[in-house]
């Protein structure tokens, strides 16, 4: 493990780097758009423009990134999003930012999907399980840390987009100082949403709903703290716990979905997000503790929602079919994060700030009625029968992050021999004299 982690110190230094960026800029890029007197729906725009270029990047990135390499790959990239952030001060346009967002998705994207196949390929299938974790609390803890970055600089003036334009930049210097061989190419598969309607729909709809849920507080939680008269300091507070709560109860609620029926645990947990959600539109913020500990509970179980979903879709998909599938329902995940800023942001138009906790309870009610419905369905699948639960990011992360998830892998591992050596070419030419030297 240790020399796992030797190897994969400077993939996950840039990893970390990049979520560092995104996490203080999803959150400064609202509360920019807010102050420049932009429509709430069209912030809500801004949400669902980034995680259309996340959509984006998983289709068309791969090929691109297989035919220059996965360095310069991650180099461009890192340049084309860092650009795209500092063009944002310099066009005051809702439209304008619209575009660049996609951009930045995109670009943010591919960089992820280089990093993730790197990990993937790196990991054996004894440690797998544990570099995801490790991965996973890296990305958690940038993302939460990202928010601390909004007390740095005036949200009005224009160091924060250089604060993350750095971070951007500085992040492509551990991958291309690094020693390691490139990983093999990045495939690129997934199922209709169709064919896996077919095979669990109660997946299908948690992911989408997972996606809703997910894009909603990551695009518009900052815009409602404003909105209900936050400071900064304590919007980066409230951003910060939101996000880094996601690693509090995935280890405990996965436990539980590994020994009973999934469909309960899915359902135990809706209504807790949405519980959780409906009491945020009471509390006020000066019960600030009382507050920030709600906001934690809302996070922490929303963001167990999507690896419950792909846990129980694992559970009836075909072993071979297992890396598709997880593509598949990533997509799907990213068609409800699409539209879960716009919906939010709508709400909040409609009803004020409090809207978006009652878009995501609304969301977490559809889900549990459609899984209680399922449940009349479907037996209970033996507990021997089930595949583990393993945690899986979901909006810190780009929609590759399936691929890593060690049960896509039980069944096929590929290899990072690297190049050969001059040693081993001398190896394999002398093996091939002995072997012609004994036949006859």
């Amino acid at each position: 493990m240790r020399a796992v982690l030797a190897q994969l110190s400077a993939l996950l230094l840039s990893v970390g780097l990049i979520q560092l960026g995104h996490g203080a800029f999803g959150s400064f890029l609202g509360l920019r758009a807010d102050l420049e007197g932009f429509p709430t729906t069209l912030i809500g725009v801004l949400g669902s423009a980034f995680y259309l270029g996340t959509i984006l990047g998983t289709l068309r990135t791969p090929a691109l990134i297989n035919r220059i390499g996965h360095i310069r790959a991650f180099a461009a990239f890192a340049a084309i999003s860092a650009a795209a952030v500092m063009v944002y001060p310099l066009f005051i346009d809702p439209y304008v930012w619209i575009g660049l967002r996609v951009v930045f998705g995109f670009s943010l994207c591919a960089m992820a999907i280089v990093g993730e196949s790197w990990l993937n390929n790196r990991s054996t299938n004894e440690t797998r399980g544990t570099m995801l974790s490790i991965y996973m609390m890296v990305s958690f803890l940038a993302i939460g840390l990202g928010q601390l970055a909004l007390n740095i600089g005036d949200p009005s003036g224009t160091q924060l987009f250089l604060i993350v334009a750095l971070c951007l930049v500085l992040a492509v210097v551990p991958v291309a100082v690094t020693r390691s061989t490139h990983p093999d190419p990045v495939t690129s598969s997934h199922f209709g949403m169709r064919r896996l309607y077919e095979i669990s729909p109660g997946a299908v709809i948690a992911c989408i709903g997972s996606g809703l849920v997910t894009g909603a507080y990551f695009g518009m939680a900052a815009i409602y703290a404003r909105q209900i008269g936050l400071s900064v300091a304590e919007i980066s507070v409230f951003m910060g716990t939101l996000m880094v709560s996601g690693l509090l109860l995935q280890l405990p609620i996965g436990r539980l979905s590994d020994i009973v029926d999934r469909r309960w645990v899915i359902v135990g947990t809706c209504l807790g997000t949405g519980a959780s959600g409906a009491a945020m539109t009471f509390l006020s913020p000066a019960d600030w503790w009382l507050f920030l500990a709600v906001t934690a509970l809302f996070g922490g179980l929303a963001a167990c929602i999507y690896p419950l979903a792909i846990a129980h879709a694992n559970d009836f998909i075909e072993p071979h079919d297992l890396v598709p599938a997880s593509g598949g329902l990533v997509l799907c995940y990213g068609v409800g994060a699409i539209a879960g800023p716009l919906s939010a942001a709508w709400t909040m138009e409609l009803i004020g700030p409090a809207g978006i906790f009652i878009f995501t309870s609304i969301t977490c009610v559809a889900i549990v009625t459609f899984t209680l419905y399922r449940s009349t369905r479907r037996k209970l699948l033996p507990t021997v029968e089930k595949d583990p639960y393993v945690p899986l990011p979901d909006a810190v992360s780009m929609p590759v992050s399936s691929d890593v998830d060690p049960r896509a892998m039980e069944y096929f591992e590929p290899q990072d021999v690297g190049p050969p050596t001059p040693d081993d070419a001398a190896e394999a030419e002398n093996a091939a004299v002995a072997g012609a030297k004994s036949t006859p």
